[in-house]
């Protein structure tokens, strides 16, 4: 749904910029237990991974902000799944995608 940086909306992460992609959907549960939950986002074909995420919050109701440094160049647009590292995953929590839209309207 939406990219930051530095607390600023942007059009895209490079590669190496730390930051955060805003998801209507995800695989992770927001940060309120210690140790939460940490894994990537993934590009189209799971054959990329464009992203390290270590952790989300729930800034409000219906969309989670993953902290992540990109791996890659993450555009608004672009579909990326989230996946968790194999110590986060729990029955259930599949693979999600989410599409990274602008917010404004």
């Amino acid at each position: 749904m939406a990219l930051v940086k530095d607390g600023v909306g942007v059009a895209e992460l490079r590669a190496g910029e730390a930051g955060e992609v805003v998801l209507d959907s995800t695989s992770f549960y927001a940060d309120r237990r210690a140790g939460g939950d940490v894994g990537w986002l993934m590009g189209a074909g799971h054959s990329t991974t464009v992203a390290d995420v270590s952790g989300a919050s729930k800034p409000v109701q219906g969309v989670w902000a993953h902290r992540v440094v990109a791996r890659e160049r993450i555009a608004i647009g672009d579909t990326v799944d989230t996946s968790l590292t194999p110590r986060s995953v729990r029955p259930s929590r599949a693979i999600i995608r989410g599409r990274i839209c602008s917010m404004r309207r």
